[in-house]
């Protein structure tokens, strides 16, 4: 009706009047139900502000898996005043990429088969794509890592989950510029992707600054049970948008045997630092994730060895045996030999290397290309190809050796001998 009042007011009243009266029976009964069952409705709300559980699936390797690092997660959620409840699954394994894991496949059922709020991705140390420079693993490229970061994302949306990018520190003793690799690689793609960014080698370096006698590196690259700790307050702050302050110092859950990869012991600490340390860690962990990344520039490729400039040379400038060093596989000088000969035009060299365990000693084709010697190994180490480029500098042999595989260059690092014969072996 369009109109309430004038002449068709009684009509709807009358009509409604059962209705309202209804109504008011129905609300009054409400309410007498309400104040009979006080304690009831407050247990309801009390119920209702427990946080649900959050799950969280970690893919990664030997860096997260070294002192259980999502169990250091949860035990540190669940403390402090506003504790979170995290049920974790770890998939890991010692130097997996994430392009391993992709084709392993089980990664990819756990995100598809159950629900996960978070799913944790953690590259290789050197992004999977390295090259060693003279014994030194350097990064070359991050477009495989980045790829497979899009793919499980991609997987974990698809699902409901928000994806987590845990970026990671630089090897002991490697150049700042590998640091630059690993925060342009992880910060790109995560702006890409909206993943959130834990900044683990921000935070790392920011903590050295801080306290230059803090013990960081387990090795040359795992972590101490500390940075364990830090990182894992790092990724509470990052994630959870949680002032770390009121966090415990101590965290508790699982070990795990680091060389055999699997559980060892139950209910142990896996992380206990003292107090002041600790505020030091978690003051630091939150200044770094609250000021946010700072933008990383495109690194530069590695530089890699070049050969000196040699003097003029003849095939019998070459001939003899020659002592020295090598530099390829191991940062540490390995012994390398090379007993030249001369067969018409070309070049024979037998090669030994004091390698553990010993390589024997082969016979490898070479010549003279201008003032280079140079010598090829077709069936290098695992069937690789090795390449040997040198020039005489006075009377010194300095040169550069090339590992190939499968048409990709692995390795290069530089040589110097001396010659301790002069006639080489016929």
């Amino acid at each position: 009706m369009a109109v309430v009042g004038g002449e068709y007011a009684p009509q709807l009243i009358s009509m409604r009047c059962p209705r309202i009266l209804l109504c008011l029976l129905v609300a009054m009964a409400g309410l007498t139900a309400h104040a009979a069952r006080p304690a009831q409705t407050a247990n309801a709300m009390a119920t209702s502000r427990i946080p649900p559980r959050i799950r969280i699936l970690y893919i990664g390797n030997s860096a997260i898996y070294f002192h259980n690092f999502p169990d250091i997660v949860k035990s540190l959620a669940a403390s402090g005043p506003d504790p979170i409840d995290i049920e974790s699954t770890m998939v890991a394994e010692g130097g997996q990429t994430l392009e391993g894991h992709w084709l392993e496949g089980k990664a990819l059922r756990q995100i598809r088969d159950q629900h996960w709020d978070y799913v944790v991705l953690q590259e290789q140390s050197t992004l999977g794509d390295d090259l060693r420079i003279d014994g030194i693993s350097r990064i070359r490229g991050w477009e495989s890592y980045q790829r497979f970061v899009k793919m499980f994302d991609s997987e974990a949306k698809a699902v409901g989950a928000k994806t987590v990018i845990l970026s990671l520190w630089n090897h002991k003793g490697t150049p700042a510029r590998e640091q630059q690799a690993l925060d342009y690689a992880s910060q790109s793609v995560a702006r890409e992707t909206g993943a959130i960014l834990v900044p683990a080698g921000s935070v790392w370096h920011a903590m050295e600054r801080r306290d230059p006698k803090i013990d960081l590196f387990h090795d040359d690259f795992h972590p101490t049970r500390t940075a364990s700790y830090m990182f894992a307050i790092a990724f509470i702050a990052a994630v959870f948008h949680k002032n770390p302050d009121s966090l415990a110092t101590r965290a508790t859950g699982t070990d795990i045997d680091i060389d055999q990869q699997s559980t060892a012991r139950a209910d142990v600490v896996l992380a206990d630092v003292p107090k002041l340390q600790a505020d030091e860690i978690k003051q630091t962990a939150y200044g770094v994730v609250r000021r946010g990344a700072r933008e990383v520039a495109r690194p530069a490729e590695p530089a890699t060895p070049k050969l000196p400039q040699g003097r003029a040379a003849t095939n019998d400038d070459f001939v003899g045996a020659w002592s020295g060093t090598e530099n390829l596989l191991s940062a540490e000088p390995t012994p390398i030999t090379l007993d030249i000969s001369s067969r018409g035009e070309d070049l024979l060299a037998n090669v030994g290397l004091g390698l553990k365990p010993p390589v024997e000693e082969k016979a490898i084709q070479g010549g003279l290309a201008g003032n280079v010697v140079w010598f090829d190994d077709p069936k290098g180490v695992d069937g690789s190809f090795i390449r040997y480029r040198g020039v005489l500098v006075q009377n010194d042999l300095k040169g550069v050796t090339e590992l190939w595989l499968q048409n990709k260059l692995i390795a290069i690092g530089t040589f110097s001998a001396h010659r301790t014969e002069k006639v080489g072996k016929q």
